[in-house]
Parts: C-alpha cells; sequence; structure tokens
C-alpha cells in the first residue's frame, strides 16, 4: 500500500522568530517616524563652539579693524552678534541687521555712537570665515576692549587676539 504523506498546514512560526520579525518592524517603523518628525523640529546643527579672531589693528584713537580667523562648525552671520566689552565692563553689541547684497555688511551697534562695518571675504558662503573683517568706529579712546562672541544665548570660545587697547 501507498502512503500518502499530507502536509500540516497548521504549523506556525516559532515564538522566537515572531518576536524578532515583531521587533524588527517596530524599529524600523521608529526610524520613519523620527526622520518625518525630525524636518519639522528646529534643531541647531551647526555645532558652532569655537572660533579665533586673526588680529586686531587699530586704526585711530577710536576705531580699529578685526580679522576674523578660523570657526568650528558653520557660523552664519544673522545667527550670532559680536560683543565688545571694555575694562569698565560696558558693553557694545554688534550685529547683522539684514542680509546683504554685496560683500559688505552694516552693522547694528546697542551704542549709537559706534558704528560698524563686516566685510565678507566669501559673500556666496553667507558664513562668517576666516579673513572677514569687522570695521568699528566711535569707540571710546584708551579703552581696552574684549571681543566676545555669542550665538543664541551662549558664549563662544574664542582664542588668538581677543582683547585690544585703543590710543589716546
Amino acid at each position: 500500500m501507498k502512503r500518502v504523506w499530507k502536509k500540516n498546514d497548521k504549523e506556525a512560526v516559532s515564538p522566537v522568530i515572531a518576536t524578532i520579525l515583531m521587533v524588527a518592524i517596530t524599529v524600523v517603523l521608529a526610524a520613519v517616524l523620527y526622520v518625518m518628525v525630525a524636518q519639522y523640529m528646529n534643531v541647531d546643527d551647526t555645532g558652532l563652539s569655537a572660533g579665533s579672531i586673526n588680529s586686531v589693528d587699530i586704526r585711530s584713537n577710536s576705531s580699529a579693524k578685526i580679522v576674523i580667523g578660523a570657526f568650528t562648525g558653520t557660523a552664519k552671520p544673522m545667527d550670532v552678534k559680536i560683543v565688545l566689552e571694555d575694562q569698565d565692563d560696558n558693553r557694545v553689541s554688534l550685529t547683522w541687521s539684514s542680509i546683504p547684497d554685496s560683500d559688505n555688511y552694516a552693522m547694528t551697534s546697542s551704542d549709537p555712537a559706534v558704528s560698524a562695518l563686516y566685510r565678507d571675504l566669501v559673500p556666496a558662503g553667507n558664513s562668517i570665515d576666516a579673513g572677514d573683517t569687522i570695521v568699528v568706529n566711535g569707540l571710546t579712546p584708551g579703552n581696552s576692549y574684549e571681543i566676545i562672541l555669542v550665538k543664541g544665548s551662549d558664549q563662544v570660545q574664542l582664542t588668538g587676539q581677543t582683547t585690544f587697547t585703543l590710543g589716546h
């Protein structure tokens, strides 16, 4: 007599494989959801944490030219402000008022007597890069100043020539 083997269609996937499949599907769905939601979050990805000042050229007893050095991350002009603090802790804040049409930015000063002009060495980049300059006019003669860079509410670590003293 011939034996007929019947296939048992009632077998299921083992519990271990089923658990692995469920975990894998959950991880994939979580990754897809993260990618979709991350696009709408305001995430600061510039990583700006440190920078340098190459030099400060004293142009007169009330004017100085600051030459920017390299930065880690990207420093966009509209996201940062330059603060000049004198020996008496008086501060002058310099900010970019708008994106320029050329390589020169007129900066807004917290002190009406002080004016500043930023020159972007590579205007197409829309970032603060090595070689860019800031000419500050109207500072108090004889004062010593410290250059501070602020992004949001955080002070960015600066190296190089971060202080200068004007003549009388």
